[in-house]
């Protein structure tokens, strides 16, 4: 038996969250790229606390910021098709970026060196993939993704 599968129109709002999520996420993909390319330009415009500490960070942690920021991008793009995969793959990169936070903030002198403003930019970008995946969830209820 072939089970047919019923989405409800798309509210005005899927369409809003879901480009405005890929142009956040598309922001952060770009300045990783940047980071780990070794843009000169990039560089520059950090203190050199900020340059040593980023470049001594381990492996692991620039692994898990690019899955935070690209499946971010990915997730955003799931969610313009209305694929309910783009739950998941929120889920995946918050886990991701928890795991760069943890470093920063408790495994490393990050927190001082990145300063007020590095630890509120780390807490938004979590605050922000918690509210897609919590949205990407609600719309899957819906049946509006599927």
């Amino acid at each position: 038996m072939v089970e047919i599968v019923r989405r409800i129109s798309t509210p005005w709002h899927v369409w809003l969250v879901g480009v405005l999520s890929f142009l956040w996420n598309a922001l952060f993909v770009w300045q990783w790229m940047l980071q780990v390319t070794g843009d000169p330009a990039y560089w520059a415009g950090m203190s050199p606390a900020e340059a040593v500490y980023l470049r001594t960070v381990p492996l692991w942690t620039d692994i898990a910021v690019g899955v935070a920021f690209w499946g971010g991008l990915l997730g955003a793009a799931l969610l313009l098709l209305r694929r309910r995969q783009a739950t998941m793959v929120f889920a995946v990169a918050l886990i991701a970026m928890l795991a760069d936070t943890v470093y920063v903030h408790f495994m490393s002198h990050g927190r001082e060196i990145m300063g007020p403003v590095g630890v509120a930019l780390g807490l938004i970008l979590i605050g922000v993939l918690i509210a897609q995946t919590v949205y990407c969830a609600w719309m899957s209820r819906r049946g509006v993704i599927v």
